[in-house]
């Protein structure tokens, strides 16, 4: 070892003189040809427990003024005591990885031909050996050039620092994710979720999905808007939800068709969870193995019809006493108002948030509502409306949660798009929990409602 450091030294004044890569033309021309590690210093590498091994390559370069030359290099492993002095000198921590965690090649000594210009050199690393090693600081496999014609001082070791990760697979878009359908045309609809592994993968194995009902309880105890089970004859899986790979493939998709004829004017949920794969080492990622694949089916614009609508059909929990009846909402007047309750304290009847409820003859399985803000300013105009339904008047059901591109200025219009719920209703409730001056209470001047 003393003699390797005795020549690291003197290749080291060498390198004042040139560079590999750089302007070689210039400095290279009175030492021939030089060879280094391209990936040379610290390289942290990430290998799976797959209960097999993992190969580390790296590139031995042949570089220099005369690159035609012939050329040899012997590559060995720094042992304990090689391995402490250069911590020492370098002010690194790094732990001699244990001969048993890995394996050199037969043949560590790399002969380079007039022509060639690099050559591999392969470490097989021994995953679950190393797993296995006690946390005692970075271990690492310390190659260097132990002989060679020239080497570049400044690349002639590589630090392979493995970390052990246990392999996972989950889906490329775990959680909620909504999907809008149309019924503006005919025929069924496929839809994918994408299945990944974060490596690459040199297995044949298969996953299956499968619906687990309670995803979408325990999604609608939580959740703002309820959402049905998507019925079973309306959509299939591909291959009964089973999704196979082959080596190379790092990603697999799963396809579901939705029947159209086979859907209401609803907000469904199919809750799928990834439930086995049969790579026995891997392991289902926890925080990727479900997906609330939310579809909602709505109706085209065209196929709803304006209400006509009468002051007896409104009503409100925080009805302001001295300014802005209900009624003025269906005159067609902007100069006209309703004003929830500003005076004492804002507080509605039942101490919620302040809404308007239209309660109609009929039932509908989708409405669009228009409203206008006061014709002054647009200082109690709402910044969110939950838009909720009922068919009793006691249970309601959020249909939409409204809080973008809500107008906030005097006279201006707002038109939502179609809104479905859960079932059909008579009962729709819209509730405003903030205006745009922060407070409760709000304003509305003109009010329509459209139904099918």
């Amino acid at each position: 070892m003393k003699n390797l450091f005795v020549y690291i030294i003197l290749i080291s004044l060498l390198g004042i003189f040139f560079s590999c890569e750089d302007n070689k033309e210039e400095y290279l021309e009175n030492y021939g040809t030089i060879l280094y590690f391209l990936e040379s210093g610290e390289v942290d590498l990430n290998i799976y427990n797959t209960g097999e091994h993992t190969t580390f390559r790296t590139t031995v370069v042949k570089a220099g003024y005369h690159e035609l030359t012939q050329a040899e290099v012997t590559i060995d492993v720094l042992d304990a005591g090689q391995l402490a002095v250069y911590n020492t000198e370098n002010d690194t921590e790094y732990v001699l990885m244990p001969a048993n965690c890995y394996n050199l090649p037969e043949q560590t000594s790399l002969s380079f031909a007039g022509n060639d210009r690099y050559k591999w050199f392969e470490v097989e690393l021994k995953t679950e050996e190393i797993a296995n090693l006690p946390q005692e600081g970075e271990y690492v496999v310390a190659l260097y050039m132990a002989s060679a014609d020239s080497v570049n001082s400044d690349k002639n070791m590589v630090f392979i620092k493995p970390v052990v990760l246990t392999p996972t697979i989950g889906l490329l878009e775990s959680g909620f994710s909504q999907n809008l359908v149309y019924d503006n045309s005919s025929g069924d609809i496929t839809l994918q979720m994408t299945l990944t592994v974060p490596f690459e993968n040199r297995w044949d194995f298969e996953c299956t999905l499968a619906v687990d009902e309670e995803l979408l309880a325990e999604y609608n105890e939580s959740s703002l808007i309820y959402y049905s089970l998507l019925p079973s004859h309306a959509y299939t899986l591909s291959n009964n939800g089973v999704v196979a790979f082959r080596p190379g493939e790092s990603a697999q998709t799963l396809d579901i068709t939705i029947e159209r004829s086979g859907l209401d004017y609803n907000n469904y949920i199919l809750p799928v969870r990834l439930v086995s794969c049969s790579k026995e080492s891997f392991e289902i990622d926890p925080a990727g193995n479900t997906s609330l694949f939310a579809i909602s089916y709505v109706p085209d614009e065209s196929k709803l019809q304006k209400l006509n609508l009468t002051a007896g059909m409104l009503s409100t929990n925080a009805q302001e006493s001295s300014e802005g009846p209900l009624a003025n909402l269906l005159d067609n007047d902007i100069s006209t108002y309703f004003h929830s309750r500003w005076s004492n304290g804002a507080v509605s009847d039942d101490g919620g948030d302040h809404y308007v409820q239209v309660t109609l003859d009929d039932f509908c399985s989708a409405i669009k509502f228009q409203y206008s803000t006061r014709s002054t300013n647009g200082a109690a105009a709402p910044v969110e409306i939950i838009v909720s339904g009922s068919s009793d008047g006691v249970n309601f059901r959020n249909m939409a949660v409204i809080n973008e591109d809500l107008p906030t200025g005097g006279a201006e219009y707002y038109t939502s798009a179609v809104i479905i719920g859960a079932e059909p209703c008579n009962i729709f409730r819209f509730t405003v929990t903030e205006n745009a001056s922060g407070s409760k209470y709000f304003v509305w001047s003109t009010f329509s409602l459209w139904g099918l």
